[in-house]
């Protein structure tokens, strides 16, 4: 198992993500749609694990092999979530980024933007998910068991956020 680490919130991700994408984007070209910075390392004053969390929409999932391999990357097949292709990076044995391929207008896709859009807007709810980090770590639990500890929340506020933008719209 996996130990459990988050950092206060650093700048240098932003850049992090920026220098990763420009890099995905001259491997996988014209097929991509899209590029965003999802998960904790992308809202302002998170409290995360340094890990940048990509997202990447494109027009066919099955246009996507093992190219990221090229740029370190290892292929983790859908792991866990129907129609995605996850990569992930490490580092002296620490993960440095996280790739998510989904197939342009997912419900995945959807999901994890409103989520990343409704913590930055909702504040409370930010400092409420970092509460969580905290007694994860405080707890000593590992990064798995954090995983099942956050879901119902994250499921939640998921919920929330797609509601959120939904009522934007109209």
């Amino acid at each position: 198992m996996r130990k459990l680490e988050f950092k206060p919130y650093c700048k240098d991700w932003k850049q992090q993500y920026e220098s990763e994408k420009k890099k995905i984007e001259n491997v996988l070209g014209d097929r991509i749609l899209a590029i965003h910075h999802i998960g904790s390392t992308s809202i302002p004053g998170m409290f995360a694990k340094p890990t940048i969390d990509l997202l990447v929409e494109v027009k066919s999932i099955q246009s996507i092999g093992e190219e990221l391999c090229i740029l370190g990357y290892k292929s983790l097949g859908e792991n866990g979530i129907k129609g995605r292709r996850f990569f992930l990076k490490s580092e002296e044995g620490k993960r440095t980024h996280h790739v998510h391929i989904f197939e342009n207008a997912s419900d995945e896709v959807q999901g994890h933007i409103s989520f990343r859009d409704y913590l930055i807007a909702h504040k409370e709810e930010a400092v409420r998910y970092a509460a969580v980090k905290k007694e994860s770590v405080a707890l000593g639990l590992s990064v798995e068991e954090y995983q099942r500890k956050k879901a119902p929340l994250v499921e939640e506020w998921t919920k929330q956020a797609l509601r959120w933008v939904e009522s934007r719209e109209n």
